[in-house]
């Protein structure tokens, strides 16, 4: 995507197809989201469409949320997961999630495939810690 936003220190993107949606969190505190699908209720349903790739800035998270991201993070066990957790059985039109860190000098990435049905519990911490993030800035 263009004009990624940095420095990175958390970023979960999902892949499903050729559509994408990412959630981003830059060492500032800032959440960005960014993707190739729109999503927005309208006369009470949810409506999806595609668009061209791109970022917005959402908020910016306090700086107690920041560092308990970071904590969570580095207790989390992510550096020490590898780089791609694959399902037990095949699966059929799955999404990936890939989540990339990068904090105090490591970078590390992990592909979580067949979303929804592959577990790895490093990525489920991060996804918490993620969700706490998201809703501290709200």
């Amino acid at each position: 995507m263009p004009d990624t936003p940095e420095p990175l220190l958390l970023e979960r993107r999902v892949e499903t197809g050729d559509d994408v949606y990412v959630d981003r969190i830059t060492a500032d505190g800032g959440v960005w989201t960014g993707g190739t699908v729109t999503a927005e209720i309208s006369g009470g349903e949810w409506e999806f469409g595609k668009r061209e790739p791109s970022w917005q800035r959402e908020t910016t998270l306090p700086p107690d949320a920041v560092e308990a991201l970071r904590a969570a993070i580095t207790a989390s066990g992510f550096f020490d997961t590898p780089a791609e957790h694959l399902p037990d059985a095949a699966v059929i039109h799955a999404s990936r999630e890939v989540w990339t860190a990068d904090l105090d000098g490591r970078r590390h990435t992990s592909t979580l495939q067949a979303r929804g049905t592959t577990q790895a519990e490093p990525l489920t911490k991060l996804a918490a810690a993620l969700e706490r993030a998201l809703e501290a800035g709200e």
